[in-house]
């Protein structure tokens, strides 16, 4: 379950027409989002307020082998964001919810920009340790985040500064970081049709191309790792498919991801990862099922048939479809002369309309376009893109699994008379005698129970007024 705090983050990313999807850094968001979701690892609660329209506060506790806990404080300068942030209550369960990223190809930049700044800080006791952040927009296209962890036992405090990009071609992002001077960059390029071709299948998919290089300056260390993505949607139904392939050089490290939206409730992913240099590979399987309220289903379906009884029995106000062409004899009229030869004059004059200008100015009304007759219908892809922004969710299961681990991993998130519950359990065939951190050698020695058991269980609790 998200945080309320970084929910609130992600909303001044959306009024400041900020897009954190198609970065570097989010580009497997779809397939972590499905196969390496957090499961919570002790009995947490979290309650939250908005006090002003520019402030808001949270209070975290929980019992991880102490009790413990953090209190956090954000401030923006943002004018709209407390219109668009929501209780616990009537927040959509899809907006705190790490899910499948449907991304919509041809996307624009807002067209009024005023420079906006947002501010963070937590602190977290017994240890007495303070996280802050501070984000910038500079310019419509750019922002500036600085961030810091800081330490009051007297050790070594991080710091790290982000210049960030985001346009519609793609993202860049320079990083430098005091923690072993780290230097990075990472960019991200959209190689996707644009608006222009929105109509044509082509316009529907998005391919994306994009690395990212360290250096540590302390110690010479390099690092790089290139990632493709490929969004795309199915041309007879309009369901997402997102395929991902990601490159580590330096380690040997190959993924590849496969996900796809069956239906507004039902995600499936599969990813394969394979390293050159020791030939192990691993195989790993995830899925999530939605729930909706009944009611709100039925309302859905209700609202849909309406819409299109609307546009296929209301009429159009056109003079075109009248039927005949204006100023033109009725057939009563024409009925004595039916039987005359079409040679005749007589007969061309009893058919022609009263003034000869009204026919050739109405030469292709009697047979207009019956396309004309409807609004125009929207793509498949339009279609199952509003029945998932429509539909209200009341829980989703998460499940997950790995065949080199051999585990098996489980989180229900769902909604509870205005609480926001997250629970989930790893189970695990390691014995509890085993280390941590096993090889290949220790893990054929360590003998593995037939049956499942808990290795992780925990539930969180959110509340937010």
């Amino acid at each position: 379950m998200i945080e309320y705090m970084e929910y609130v983050l992600r909303q001044f990313e959306r009024t400041t027409s900020w897009d954190r999807d198609y970065s570097y850094e989010n580009i497997t968001a779809t397939s972590d989002n499905l196969l390496q979701f957090e499961i919570p690892d002790s009995l947490n609660l979290q309650i939250s307020n908005q006090s002003t329209p520019n402030t808001f506060n949270t209070f975290e506790l929980s019992n991880r082998s102490i009790i413990n806990g953090s209190l956090s404080y954000l401030y923006t300068d943002c004018g709209q964001l407390d219109k668009i942030v929501q209780n616990s209550l009537k927040v959509p369960l899809q907006q705190r919810v790490d899910t499948y990223q449907c991304l919509r190809p041809g996307r624009t930049l807002g067209t009024s920009f005023r420079s906006q700044m947002l501010l963070y800080g937590r602190m977290y006791w017994p240890g007495s340790i303070l996280e802050a952040m501070y984000c910038k927009r500079l310019t419509p296209q750019s922002q500036l985040v600085l961030k810091s962890l800081l330490s009051a036992a007297g050790e070594s405090s991080i710091l790290t500064l982000y210049w960030q990009r985001n346009a519609p071609w793609g993202s860049q992002d320079i990083v430098f970081s005091t923690n072993e001077l780290l230097l990075g960059y990472r960019f991200l390029h959209n190689l996707s049709p644009g608006r222009s071709h929105e109509g044509s299948p082509h316009g529907q998919s998005t391919l994306s191309l994009g690395a990212e290089f360290w250096l540590g300056i302390s110690n010479l260390l390099p690092g790089c790792s290139t990632a493709l993505r490929y969004c795309t949607h199915a041309t007879n139904t309009g369901k997402p498919i997102t395929l991902t392939l990601s490159l580590n050089p330096l380690f040997g490290h190959i993924s590849s991801s496969y996900s796809v939206k069956f239906s507004p409730g039902t995600t499936f992913c599969s990813k394969y990862d394979f390293n050159v240099y020791s030939i192990e590979s691993n195989l790993s399987f995830g899925c999530e099922f939605w729930k909706s309220s009944a009611a709100a289903h039925k309302q859905a379906t209700n609202e849909e048939e309406t819409s299109i009884e609307v546009a296929t029995e209301t009429p159009v106000s056109d003079p075109r479809y009248c039927g005949a062409v204006p100023g033109a004899r009725s057939f009563d009229q024409i009925r004595p002369f039916a039987e005359l030869p079409s040679d005749n004059q007589l007969y061309h004059q009893l058919m022609m309309p009263n003034s000869s200008n009204a026919l050739i100015d109405n030469v292709n009304l009697p047979f207009p376009s019956p396309l004309l007759r409807y609004p125009p219908e929207k793509s498949v892809t339009d279609k199952f893109a509003a029945m998932i922004d429509a539909t209200q969710f009341t829980s989703v299961l998460k499940m997950s699994s790995s065949l080199r681990d051999k585990n098996l991993r489980l989180l229900w998130e769902g909604k509870y008379k205005g609480f926001l519950v997250s629970a989930g359990a790893e189970l695990t065939t390691i014995p509890l005698e085993a280390p941590k951190t096993i090889n290949e050698i220790t893990a054929q020695q360590v003998p593995r129970p037939l049956w499942l058991r808990p290795a992780k269980f925990g539930i969180q609790i959110q509340y937010s007024t």
